[in-house]
């Protein structure tokens, strides 16, 4: 099930793979949410999740579903057994689906060799492919994702990541930041990206471009109605 429909403008980026700022609190409306208890790795989310996301943050510029393909389901299967937080299976996703390739999606760890278990991203269309838009989301506790994203020394290519804006989403505030033209930005080469903090954890959601902000901010929504309430 589509949901949200709008034009969508299609972009490649590539590569592999600033602090953290929002500070949202969980709330009544949020813990009684149709969302709630849809972090299930093999279920869809039900539509009044999305009926409940677009009240908060509505979507024009490009078609959410509730319905996660197998490909995005055995994703957040592998990074479950990866990394050592809870991992937040989506509930809404970009509705033109993932790309067969194997090579082109998949759960990622710390990207270096040895660092805890504490941050993961899923990653789904990488590069440039007709059809299939880049999306990115994840979630690290502390400073993980500051390391793992925002650190310019990973990159190929020098660059710098730049604090757009926050704005507030029902409960939460979320951060908005640029990353550069890839090469440079590693896997967000290209990407703007929403970016939210709950009882220590950061959570993200990332489309490609520059002009999806509005789909950024409905996914992590999504995601952070299913967050965990405790430290």
């Amino acid at each position: 099930m589509a949901v949200m429909v709008a034009s969508a403008g299609l972009a490649g980026c590539g590569g592999r793979r600033a602090a953290p700022h929002a500070a949202p609190d969980d709330s009544a409306a949020a813990r009684s949410s149709p969302c709630a208890g849809t972090a299930s790795r093999t279920d869809d989310a039900a539509p009044g999740c999305a009926a409940f996301v677009s009240r908060v943050a509505p979507v024009r510029s490009l078609a959410l579903s509730v319905r996660r393909s197998p490909r995005v389901r055995a994703t957040c299967e592998d990074a479950s057994r990866q990394a050592h937080i809870q991992v937040i299976c989506p509930p809404l996703v970009p509705a033109h689906g993932v790309i067969a390739n194997p090579d082109l999606y998949g759960a990622e760890g710390p990207l270096r060799p040895g660092a805890p278990s504490d941050f993961y991203l899923l990653t789904f269309n990488n590069g440039d492919n007709a059809g299939h838009i880049h999306w990115i989301v994840g979630a690290g506790r502390g400073d993980s994702v500051r390391r793992n994203l925002f650190d310019p020394r990973i990159w190929e290519v020098p660059g710098r990541v730049h604090r757009l804006r926050e704005r507030r989403y029902g409960a939460w505030a979320m951060a908005f930041y640029r990353f550069p033209p890839y090469p440079s930005g590693g896997q967000l080469g290209g990407h703007d990206l929403a970016l939210a903090r709950v009882r220590g954890t950061t959570y993200f959601a990332s489309i490609h471009g520059r002009t999806h902000h509005d789909a950024d901010a409905a996914m992590l929504v999504a995601i952070l109605l299913n967050a965990p309430s405790a430290p």
